[in-house]
């Protein structure tokens, strides 16, 4: 019997089922976001973005070097827009477009952009479809009935060709092309559709604002109270002012009458000085009636009065059986020092609190400095009877003082000093000293000043508000078991008396090491003269009056200790 050789139709098809599954796992491994297709893509797109990178770094060095050349100086950011004048020598046409980015430049070079810093690197690039973002806001201008009058402000960063209005004219805006403001009059209950057209691109994207003029956020002024706020840069009067805004999320206030807007947060808002409060919604697009409010900075009845920051420490804030007074503290001081000057005829307590009303730190003593602690929100005065003095931020420079003994050298004896350095405010832009009443002189880093005995220092600085600080001051004194200046003046006619001194001594520099000295001197009672090393250790002979004696080696100070001495002179001998 033959056999048919020809395949069967449940083959047939068994066999197009597999292939079909073949098929959508190949297309599927070549399509999608983790596709074939998809990684290729990308990789190209990378492989594009670092060659116009690398294309436009080579630009931006050849600009560079250009400006040098030709102008005998540094090119700076400004320079860049050169790259896009045909007018100038410096003109590249790859450089397809620069534009303002806050304090950078956006540079854009085959296709893609790059924001370039006031050094003339790259930042990074920028995707496009971040610029292409268009951010529309409004400011309300006046009311008149059911009709609102409104300046609608379009912005885009890559530039704004024109705008149709919701009565089909057009706008074209000016200067820069990246914003455009039209004054509208919107009615309540109505929608109005404005039409943006980007430079470079055919596309009108359409933007829908509805006018809600039932709408308006109420705003709280918490009883008008207001509290004082202990800053680097003095104090400031806050209250902080809350605003209902019904059920809406996306709420906006203003303190510079509409020109400005920023997101409200349920913190509420931080008024520093009297004016005007504008609030408003925005859902979805609708342009809501705008709140207003003037506020009054008036300060509560528990808060510090203003004589006790007013700067002058002849006044001050009196409170008979106050209770609880405070001040609020900036953040930005946790860490640093402050002082508190009063005087209280009974009892009281000044301490810090935090954000729970919880005390925390150490109990504040007049007039000392003390650090601000971790969460410190609040500084608290409890008194019965107080009187407020002042209360500042203590940032007056800090000057720390070496004392130095008189020291032998091979150009003779050195009379005793202070090593000075110097810790400013890290707000200070400008770090002063002056010496003994003389001109102010600019402090470097880390410089170390000499002054002698009974010489006076003085210290300020001026930080970013073009304020002076407090003067510190401090004047040279020697060391209390110095050897007084009258042993080492070359008049044998004078000398040095301690009644029952103790030790004195006088350094000794290490090129002296060899040479001779002599010691004159008288006493009364037992004395001991000898030398020391570093760790105190005594070394060497006895030093007798008169009799010449080499400093040995490892000496670092001459002792001399002594029930009644007269030193009379002590010298090097030559």
């Amino acid at each position: 019997m033959k056999r048919n050789k020809g395949i069967t139709l449940i083959a047939l098809v068994v066999t197009l089922v597999i292939l079909l599954v073949l098929a959508g796992i190949t297309i599927a491994a070549l399509r999608g976001e983790n596709g074939l297709l998809s990684k290729t893509k990308q990789a190209r797109e990378k492989y594009s973005i670092s060659e116009a990178k690398e294309k436009l770094t080579t630009k931006l060095m050849q600009l560079q070097t250009e400006v040098t050349d030709e102008e005998q100086r540094n090119a700076t950011i400004e320079d860049i827009n050169k790259l896009v004048d045909e007018n100038s020598k410096y003109y590249d046409k790859e450089i397809e477009s620069v534009k303002d980015r806050n304090e950078n430049k956006l540079v854009k070079i085959s296709g893609y952009y790059f924001e370039v810093d006031s050094k003339l690197n790259i930042v990074g690039n920028i995707d496009a479809t971040e610029l292409t973002v268009t951010d529309t806001t409004y400011k309300v201008n006046s009311t008149n009935g059911n009709i609102m009058n409104v300046t609608v402000n379009i912005k885009n960063e890559i530039g704004i060709q024109k705008v149709i209005k919701p009565d089909n004219t057009d706008v074209t805006p000016a200067g820069t092309k990246e914003q455009v403001a039209i004054d509208y009059d919107v009615e309540d209950g109505k929608e109005y559709k404005f039409k943006v057209q980007l430079i470079g691109s055919n596309e009108q994207k359409e933007y829908t604002l509805k006018a809600n003029l039932n709408a308006k956020p109420e705003i709280k002024q918490n009883e008008s109270n207001a509290y004082p706020l202990l800053t680097k840069y003095g104090v400031e009067i806050n209250k902080t002012v809350k605003i209902d805004y019904g059920e809406s999320t996306n709420n906006y206030y203003s303190l510079d009458n509409g020109n400005s807007w920023i997101k409200y947060t349920e913190d509420g808002v931080s008024i520093k000085k009297e004016g005007k409060i504008l609030a408003k919604s925005i859902i979805n697009g609708e342009i809501t009636k705008e709140s207003q409010e003037n506020i009054i900075m008036q300060l509560a009845d528990n808060a510090i009065g203003e004589k006790a920051y007013d700067g002058d420490e002849t006044t001050g804030a009196y409170y008979l059986n106050g209770g609880k007074r405070y001040i609020n503290i900036d953040t930005e001081l946790i860490g640093k020092k402050i002082k508190v000057i009063y005087t209280y005829e009974s009892w009281r307590e000044a301490y810090f609190e935090d954000e729970n009303n919880n005390k925390i730190g150490n109990i504040i003593v007049s007039g000392q400095e003390i650090i601000i602690p971790e969460g410190a929100k609040k500084l608290y005065l409890w008194s019965g009877r107080i009187n407020i003095i002042e209360i500042m931020y203590s940032n007056e420079p800090d000057i720390v003082a070496y004392q130095y003994h008189p020291s032998i050298t091979v150009n003779g004896i050195i009379d005793p000093y202070c090593k000075i350095k110097i810790d400013y405010d890290e707000d200070a832009i400008k770090r002063l000293y002056s010496i003994n009443g003389g001109d102010w002189s600019e402090y470097k880093d880390n410089e170390t000043i000499i002054i002698k005995e009974g010489e006076k220092i003085c210290a300020k600085s001026i930080n970013i508000m073009n304020q002076e600080t407090k003067i510190s001051e401090y004047t040279a004194t020697i060391p209390n078991d110095s050897i007084g200046a009258n042993a080492y003046d070359k008049d044998k006619s004078t000398g040095a008396y301690y009644l029952n001194g103790g030790k004195r001594y006088m350094d000794i520099s290490p090129e002296v090491i060899g040479k001779k000295i002599k010691v004159y001197y008288t006493y009364e009672s037992w004395r001991e003269a000898y030398f020391v090393d570093e760790n105190d250790n005594k070394i060497g002979n006895i030093i007798i009056s008169e009799q010449e004696t080499i400093i040995p080696e490892g000496a670092k100070k001459i002792y001399l200790w002594s029930g009644r001495i007269n030193i009379i002179e002590i010298e090097l001998v030559n």
